[in-house]
């Protein structure tokens, strides 16, 4: 949202001076909001509505001003740096000597203004927070949009200097280092916030005169949708005619008649590599990725970028969350406040577990008035309804996490399986989990091989049912099918109907780990290209990235298993689920004990760093012992190569449960640990 030394959703004076009230601020303003009634907050929300639907006069001029309003919370939030002594941040002061903040004070004296009849309630901070959700509210659109609303606490404190040395706001011609910088050490938020956050960009657009550069991101920029990142993945071309300092990737314009829309280095980075690349690239995305002259994958970013560009649901829950942690930056969550009505229920978009009984702004007796449905939105998906409790807390019981573990090919140990071998005592985490589980022992698989399995668990259909099979068959609908790999992939109106699709649908994080296997697509290129890999799970309802295999590996990818990949991105993405206050669904499909050797990968030279996604900067911290000592394990206990994989899976299972406990969830987990099919035969079914 931010650059230096440019604004990146610049607000026309035209369209601003539309946004007038006759009242002027009153002497008695607050520097500090203490307490707002559910009546005022009410009067602020609709005020503040009535003024974003008097400024749509044409989708360009609506995206300036609501997209001026946002960006305004963006940059008081982005002036802070928590490594400094200062106390700046979310404080209703921007810095206007800054280049970087030039056009702002048009949309700070109509902001001004709007807050003179509250003036002595709410402090210019909490106003400015509460204008860009309410302009955020009033322009989202796309799937997932219905009752949609950003949260909102209050307490917020105003600095009347809000001056400091150097630039903190992030350059728009520089790349992920400088995202990095601003939004992960300076603000203390992380780089998955920096990709959900630039997503704002969707509204307004980039004006010479106070940045340098020129146009929207988007066709639509008065719409909050995910269109951004769909244009991010199209084909751009660096305008050869600008400055070094202001570098401009365009689409549309001149003589091909369609709108002229940009993205910035910054942007681009969210999913190429540009800003190291750019003196010889002059195309990039689409169909220009990985040639002579085009730009590279951002493997870091991309994958994040892709999924919402296909699930504008997904972005929406995950904007909410990263827009309050951003506006809530440098405050402690106790000093922060909900507004809540005489009947108990909170507003603003805020979850039960947000708000302790000790931090509730109390309503008087005479404040009893019902706040109208049509003011207020009801609440996001991603933030559980205020009448119940946080789903990824230990006490919630609306809507349980769920853990879904299925290993590759491994074989039964337990006497009561229709085949069993000798149990070497190597499944000790799920002997454990057997011990005090509900144990199915007539439990069946829907086909004898991996991919009908896998499409049996994730659909509840046998794979002849799949639009596939029938479409590649060449049969009637009154012929059988036979079940069999390449019959059963997920594609199709057949990813609307998996149990991961109904989970986002209802709110859900929804995450995958391990081998997919039943993609339509085609392997050769999944395994080239990893974001063409990940696209074909997303679209079937998974909404983040815990380590893609596409599909059985074979001896000429530049990689192997992997398990302290999957397992390290799987719990990092339950400890992000449960800080969100949101609920998790894992399938962690482990591609072991399957072939290729598990000895053979563990003994890879830099086998710990390579992966479908390319090769890490760092090992990753799983917690499964070094694979020197698992090696050793297995030469002292004579174990074979499927032994060796199957004692692997069962520690990632110990890793991923013991993440689910320390993050104080396991009361409220479901967790469901089952075969794919066992190792007696694989014969193909009809």
């Amino acid at each position: 949202m931010w650059s230096t030394p440019m604004t990146l959703l610049g607000a026309t004076m035209a369209a601003i001076a539309r946004i007038t009230v006759a009242q002027t601020p009153p002497n008695n303003c607050v520097s500090t909001t203490t307490a707002i009634s559910p009546t005022e907050y009410s009067a602020m929300y609709a005020d503040l509505a009535a003024a974003m639907a008097r400024s749509m006069v044409t989708p360009l001029e609506s995206g300036d001003v609501v997209g001026a309003t946002v960006r305004l919370a963006f940059h008081d939030a982005g002036e802070i740096d928590i490594r400094e002594p200062d106390v700046l941040g979310v404080d209703g002061c921007v810095d206007l000597t800054k280049g970087d903040n030039a056009g702002l004070d048009g949309i700070i004296a109509t902001l001004e203004t709007l807050r003179g009849p509250y003036c002595h309630i709410i402090s210019r901070a909490d106003w400015w927070v509460l204008a860009a959700k309410v302009a955020v509210e009033a322009r989202v659109s796309g799937p997932g949009n219905n009752g949609y609303t950003v949260p909102f606490r209050f307490g917020r404190t105003d600095s009347a200097d809000c001056t400091y040395p150097g630039g903190r706001l992030p350059s728009a011609e520089l790349g992920s280092e400088e995202l990095d910088r601003v939004f992960v050490q300076q603000m203390g938020l992380r780089m998955e916030d920096a990709v959900t956050l630039l997503g704002a960009h969707t509204l307004g657009r980039a004006q010479t005169d106070n940045s340098g550069y020129d146009g929207p991101w988007v066709n639509n920029p008065g719409e909050f949708n995910n269109e951004y990142y769909r244009e991010l993945l199209q084909s751009w071309r660096k305008d050869t005619g600008r400055t070094a300092a202001h570098t401009e990737w365009v689409r549309g314009g001149g003589p091909t008649g369609a709108p002229k829309r940009i993205m910035l280095n910054a942007d681009m980075e969210l999913a190429f590599n540009v800003v190291d690349e750019l003196a010889t690239i002059n195309v990039c995305g689409g169909d220009n990725v990985g040639g002579q002259g085009q730009c590279t994958r951002n493997t870091e970013l991309s994958g994040l970028a892709t999924s919402f560009a296909t699930n504008n649901a997904e972005w929406l829950r995950a904007f909410s969350a990263s827009y309050k942690r951003m506006t809530e930056v440098g405050y402690a969550d106790d000093t922060l406040t909900c507004v809540q009505d005489a009947a108990g229920n909170l507003l603003g978009g805020v979850s039960a577990t947000q708000c302790g009984s000790t931090t509730l702004s109390t309503p008087t007796a005479d404040d009893t008035t019902e706040v109208p449905t049509t003011v207020l939105p009801t609440t996001v998906q991603d933030e559980p309804s205020t009448s119940v409790e946080s789903p990824g807390s230990s006490n919630g019981r609306d809507r349980p996490n769920v853990v879904l573990f299925m290993p590759d090919d491994m074989s039964f140990f337990w006497d009561e399986a229709p085949v069993s071998v000798n149990n070497p005592g190597i499944t000790t985490h799920m002997d454990a989990l057997r011990t005090n589980a509900v144990v199915f022992n007539n439990a069946y698989t829907a086909g004898v091989q991996c991919a009908p399995a896998r499409f049996a668990l994730l659909t509840g259909r046998y794979c002849s049912r799949s639009e596939h099979a029938r479409d590649n068959g060449n049969m009637n609908n009154d012929e059988r099918v036979v079940v069999s790999v390449p019959r059963c992939k997920i594609s199709g109106t057949d990813n609307g109907k998996t149990i991961q699709a109904l989970l986002m649908a209802a709110g859900y994080r929804t995450i995958f780990a391990g081998k997919w296997h039943i993609s339509a697509g085609n392997t050769a290129a999944e395994w080239a290209d990893y974001i063409v890999a990940w696209s074909a799970v997303a679209a079937s309802g998974f909404t983040h990235d815990a380590g893609v295999f596409i599909s059985n590996m074979n001896g000429n990818l530049p990689f192997s298993h992997n398990m302290e990949w999957n397992v390290a991105l799987s719990r990092q993405h339950i400890s992000d689920a449960v800080d969100a206050n949101e609920p998790f669904f894992l399938y962690f499909a482990g591609t072991m004990p399957h072939g290729p050797s598990v000895a053979d990968s563990l003994a890879l030279v830099n086998g710990l760093i390579s992966t479908p996604n390319g090769t890490l900067p760092d090992a990753p911290i799983s917690g499964l012992p070094p694979r020197q000592a698992m090696l050793q394990f297995a030469s002292d206990n004579s174990l074979s190569d499927k032994q060796l994989g199957t004692y692997i899976t069962d520690l990632a299972l110990g890793e991923i449960l013991r993440e689910v406990d320390n993050q104080g969830v396991s009361d409220n987990t479901l967790v469901i640990c089952l075969m794919d099919h066992g190792m007696l035969d694989k014969p193909e079914i009809t």
